[in-house]
């Protein structure tokens, strides 16, 4: 069983109508707070690192915040969905190549032009 789970590629995304909920440590917000995080890439508005030895790829499109209160809902559920303010991406694979060359399929500024609409 653990052979054939190991040889596939798995993708797990994640539309979430607030942003991408960082770690705070001492009072500073911490983008990426796995030790074994590597390859690690940033801007205001977009987030990547690999880890599990390479085999790991995390993606995050749009805003962050460390802000636990931000990404809680205070009031009475909405009547219509939320607007999608971030998007997550879990990418796994067999191997470090195939994680790479996935990695470099994804082209991130097209990605991120599609973002805009939906947060309107």
């Amino acid at each position: 069983m653990q052979a054939e789970v190991g040889n596939r590629v798995e993708v797990l995304a994640k539309l979430l109508p607030h942003a991408y909920l960082v770690d705070n440590v001492d009072g500073d917000c911490v983008d990426v707070s796995e030790p074994e995080a590597t390859s690690i890439e940033k801007t205001a508005t977009f987030l990547s690192w690999e880890s599990s030895e390479g085999t790991l790829l995390t993606l995050v499109f749009g805003a962050r915040t460390c802000k636990q209160a931000e990404t809680e809902r205070a009031e009475k559920p909405a009547r219509a969905l939320a607007p999608v303010k971030s998007i997550t991406l879990e990418i796994s694979g067999p191997n470090t190549a195939e994680i790479a060359a996935l990695k470099k399929k994804i082209e991130r500024k097209a990605f991120e032009s599609l973002l805009g609409p939906v947060m309107k």
